[in-house]
């Protein structure tokens, strides 16, 4: 951190503490109630926030791990398991869908002046 910035926070921080002291002070049974919400509403959001999964490492994680150890050691059956999953380099899982765009239309007399 630049001297600037050490000088800031410096200011920051003892403005901050200043105007705990005033407000504990003036009303001490607010400012304790007030952080003791804040720490119980950052509590709660930590506790059952849904981003998390678990504690625990997950199965495939583990498997995996374990997998790592054998280190080139495949199995027949992972070999099979293996070329069923690589795709044929012919096959392609796009299917073209004729259009009528360019075409001249077929029946005139049937279109439609509203769409």
């Amino acid at each position: 951190m630049t001297n600037a910035t050490k000088f800031f926070m410096v200011i920051l921080f003892s403005l901050a503490a200043v105007g705990l002291v005033i407000s504990l002070q003036a009303n001490p049974l607010m400012v304790i109630l007030s952080i003791v919400f804040a720490v119980l509403i950052l509590f709660a959001l930590s506790r059952f926030s849904g981003g998390r999964t678990n504690r625990y490492t997950d199965k495939g994680y583990q498997r995996a791990l374990r997998n790592q150890k054998r280190k080139g050691k495949i199995t027949p059956v992972e070999v099979q398991k293996l070329t069923r999953l690589k795709r044929q380099p012919g096959q392609n899982p796009f299917k073209v869908i004729e259009g009528n765009k360019g075409k001249p239309p077929k029946d005139k007399e049937k279109k439609s002046y509203y769409h």
